[in-house]
């Protein structure tokens, strides 16, 4: 069975990130203090919003979203997702209490 084109671009943003030198985990295993640069897959977001594709740290914190498209997606229609990232980001964007709070 074919692989979906949103599969292909997470695949390939993930060995783009790995060949620049980020460190990318699963939520479920993250480990921030791993290297400078760790990107954190599938982030959950507040009840309701889903949740990121990946969301890079630098020295341990969060820096931004990375949201992976297929190849020549246009930006038409992301601002409606990037608005839901920004409703739905955690108060305190402190990845060792929201990972806490999984167990």
């Amino acid at each position: 069975m074919a692989e979906k084109p949103e599969k292909r671009a997470g695949t390939e943003s993930e060995r783009l990130l790995a060949v620049a030198g980020w460190a990318v985990y699963p939520f479920a295993e993250t480990n921030i203090h791993v290297l400078q640069g760790v990107v954190v897959r599938k982030f959950p977001l507040r009840e309701g919003h889903g949740d990121t594709d990946y969301i890079p740290y630098v020295d341990r914190r969060a820096t931004g979203v990375i949201e992976a498209k297929k190849q020549a997606h246009t930006f038409t229609g992301v601002e409606i997702q990037s608005d839901k990232y920004v409703k739905g980001l955690p108060d305190a964007l402190c990845i060792e209490r929201i990972l806490d709070g999984r167990q």
